[in-house]
């Protein structure tokens, strides 16, 4: 049992940074996500080695997990060779100033999503110009 959940958690996409972002620990599962070995990110600032885009200002972020020890929210990284990883991050704060990121890939579902929107977008411009057309064959009462 304990064999069996000691490799699950180390195919776990967690890594482990100070406040101001220095990879301190790296696992096997964050190397198959981002694609970039333990040797490569440890002492590495996250969010340059992962260009990261934020929902919001990095700041308000940092500042939501110090006054509540957990932050959770959808980031969009960029792994190695440019590869984008939108994921579901939940950053907990440990010690005063220890973070341990556990991300969960969500890269399918937001191209799903991308997907939905447009073709939600492009049923309304049809629907639009169906009406216009009926609209326009009506005779007009004056």
């Amino acid at each position: 049992m304990e064999r069996a959940l000691g490799d699950y958690l180390a195919h776990a996409p967690i890594f482990v940074r100070t406040l101001k972002g220095e990879i301190i620990y790296w696992t096997l599962g964050a190397e198959e996500l981002y694609g970039f070995t333990s040797r490569e990110a440890v002492g590495r600032i996250s969010h340059d080695l992962l260009p990261t885009v934020f929902p919001t200002e990095l700041s308000n972020i940092d500042a939501e997990l110090q006054s509540r020890s957990e932050w959770r929210g959808r980031l969009r990284h960029t792994g190695r060779n440019g590869k984008l990883v939108w994921t579901e991050s939940l950053w907990k704060l440990r010690d005063g100033d220890i973070v341990v990121e556990q991300s969960t890939d969500v890269s399918n579902r937001v191209e799903l999503e991308s997907q939905r929107e447009l073709l939600i977008l492009e049923l309304d411009h049809r629907v639009r110009n169906t009406l216009t057309v009926v609209a326009s064959s009506c005779p007009v009462d004056v």
